[in-house]
């Protein structure tokens, strides 16, 4: 609608007779109500908001499940809770006691492959459903804004999603949580594609990593132990260990006998792939040949280490 036409129409409205002033108040709101950028979806009520609205969700313990139970000897072990049910319920009994409380929160919803993956009120939304991405959207949106709510001021959200909804989900994500809250979109690679490709076969999804307020959230930090569990560090600081995200070594045994030796960090320090076999000399370059699959070879030529917990590859 052209702005001069939405004008009129507003100063229509206000001197429209047969309305009461709720009605009338309703109707401008919708009038005045700009959207230049953005999604827009059909809200798809749900059965369980009906609950919602006549009932207090109520957490039961069920006493005699004692499969799920997960029990310390230690007093201070952290009390941990497994909530089964329709999760808007889970999450807006939550909502109640842990409002601004969470530091992490992982979800994985569902993927809406249109392959029997997604159930919107106890029926499966299938692909030529016409309303397939609205009910979708109606459903994260719901649960996103509840996510948000329990989340503290320096927290932050991880969601995993396939292709078919990706798009979607980061527009989605940045109305709930603000596009400068964004962390990252990670891509993550399968073992091995669906198959389910017409002309690929799919085997990447991803995770969106939204911060409820970016400038709060501190550096993310791994075990690093991951891909270098036993590397060897001589030096000011040795027994750290180093990036773990980018595998940088192989089995010895994989033609590149030639590939096991020390590589000196700019801090002066000196990393070598794991192994049981190690040269007499520590220095930059210092090589011996790996005696098993045990040694550990650097991938290729050309490794170069920009600071002490990051490495790139570059094969020549």
């Amino acid at each position: 609608m052209k702005a001069d036409d939405r004008r009129k129409l507003i100063e229509r409205v206000q001197t429209l007779d047969g309305i009461t002033d709720d009605e009338r108040a309703a109707l401008l709101d919708l009038l005045r109500e700009s959207k230049t950028y953005g999604l827009v979806w059909e809200d798809k009520p749900e059965d369980v908001e009906d609950r919602l609205r006549e009932e207090l969700p109520v957490l039961v313990e069920r006493n005699d499940d004692k499969v799920h139970s997960i029990i310390s000897d230690n007093p201070d072990a952290p009390n941990h809770i497994i909530i089964e049910g329709d999760n808007l319920e889970a999450l807006s009994t939550l909502a109640y006691a842990h409002a601004g409380k969470i530091d992490v929160i992982y979800i994985d919803p569902p993927y809406n492959t249109g392959n029997k993956d997604f159930i919107y009120n106890d029926s499966y939304v299938d692909s030529e459903d016409s309303y397939r991405h609205s009910k979708w959207l109606s459903f994260m949106s719901k649960r996103l804004r509840i996510a948000k709510k329990l989340l503290t001021e320096n927290g932050v959200i991880f969601i995993s999603i396939g292709s078919d909804e990706v798009a979607q989900l980061v527009l989605l994500c940045n109305d709930v949580f603000g596009e400068n809250n964004q962390v990252a979109i990670i891509s993550r690679v399968q073992k091995k594609g669906n198959g389910k490709g017409t002309h690929f076969s799919p085997a990447i999804d991803y995770v969106l990593t939204y911060a409820k307020n970016k400038n709060l959230l501190g550096k993310f930090h791994s075990a690093n132990t991951a891909k270098f569990p036993h590397i060897e560090i001589s030096g000011p600081r040795k027994g750290e260990y180093y990036e773990d995200t980018k595998s940088l070594f192989q089995g010895s045994l994989d033609s590149r006998p030639n590939q096991r030796y020390y590589i000196q960090c700019p801090d002066g320090s000196f990393i070598i792939p794991p192994g049981n076999t190690f040269p007499e000399d520590i220095f930059d370059g210092s090589f011996i040949v790996p005696k098993d699959n045990d040694d550990k070879c650097w991938l290729g030529h050309g490794i170069h280490i920009l600071d002490k917990k990051t490495f790139l590859y570059s094969k020549k």
